[in-house]
């Protein structure tokens, strides 16, 4: 119940903290794509869509059907949308709001909009594009959770309209919610590979993901962030006998910011990273006194990682 006090406390401080800045919109479902100057595409054998059977806010949402990274659905912009002094600010992301299906959810049709299959790999630019490290690396919490939905990454590859391309893969977690059925997916916009060397004038989005799944996008819009990461494990003091084995989990917070989750068994010997993930499981086999370090962190490393302890006394 604390944690969860102190957790809905840092959400009022994150509202705070974003009010005051107006949003950059990507996509909106409150007006019709024609009104935002969108068409949609298909991207190699997928598809995109205007659908009306799922709604972040408004009557629709657009529906991209993906079979693996190469092929999903592109959103292309008649004017370019200008983000050159939102990625001055190490605080501003792009964020998406995500409905995905779980895993017992197969492909289908029942597109309610017009679409456009076939393409080239929106990745393929002079630039290299080379984005794959961006968001690719150590996944954070909530891993085990995440066995339930259809997708686990989203590629997203940007295009300028100086030609050049930019991509990113975020990992798709259920712990980062916006609404009951709605995530959110999020990246800095200084920490999507290839972007800062173009001229940040955004003329289309393409996006896929590493499965065969259709998935829905609710909004898009770069959201200035200052929340502070906030995190809390599930217990502070364990009393074991030799040989015992716990469940260690926390629970952390830091606005749309992806987090990360990180152990360390035994501060004695420094802290480091002996575990990741938001629940794992430990067992001492030597008696003695022990400091665990819990540490939530960014997974981009833009903002001030927090840490807990928890006590361990393992009787002989």
């Amino acid at each position: 119940m604390k944690i969860m006090t102190r957790l809905a406390g840092a959400a009022l401080l994150a509202l705070a903290a974003t009010a005051a800045f107006a949003d950059t919109v990507i996509y909106t479902p409150t007006r019709s794509l024609g009104d935002q100057g969108i068409t949609l595409k298909g991207w190699g054998s997928g598809t995109a869509s205007e659908a009306d059977e799922m709604a972040f806010e408004g009557t629709s949402s657009i529906r991209f059907s993906s079979r693996n990274y190469f092929q999903g659905g592109t959103v292309v912009y008649a004017s370019p949308v200008s983000v050159v002094e939102e990625t001055k600010d190490p605080n501003n992301l792009l964020v998406l709001k995500l409905q995905v299906p779980d895993a017992s959810t197969t492909l289908g049709g029942g597109n309610s909009g017009p679409n456009t299959s076939g393409g080239d790999d929106p990745g393929q630019s002079n630039d290299g594009g080379g984005g794959a490290a961006a968001g690719g690396g150590a996944r954070g919490g909530g891993q085990g959770q995440q066995d339930g939905l259809a997708i686990k990454m989203l590629r997203v590859v940007i295009a300028t309209s100086d030609g050049k391309k930019s991509e990113c893969f975020l990992e798709v977690n259920p712990s980062m919610v916006a609404t009951e059925d709605w995530l959110n997916v999020s990246i800095p916009l200084q920490s999507i590979a290839g972007f800062q060397a173009s001229n940040k004038m955004i003329s289309s989005i393409s996006f896929a993901s590493d499965a065969t799944a259709s998935f829905y996008v609710g909004d898009a819009r770069v959201l200035n962030d200052t929340t502070p990461i906030y995190g809390e494990p599930n217990v502070r003091e364990y009393n074991l006998a030799n040989g015992d084995e716990i469940v260690l989990a926390g629970s952390g917070y830091g606005g749309a910011t992806p987090l990360r989750y990180t152990w360390d068994f035994d501060a004695a010997d420094g802290v480091a990273v002996d575990a990741e993930g938001q629940a794992i499981r430990r067992r001492f086999r030597l008696p003695g006194e022990y400091t665990i370090t819990f540490t939530v962190s960014d997974k981009f490393g833009k903002k001030k990682s927090h840490s807990s302890t928890i006590k361990v006394v393992v009787n002989p």
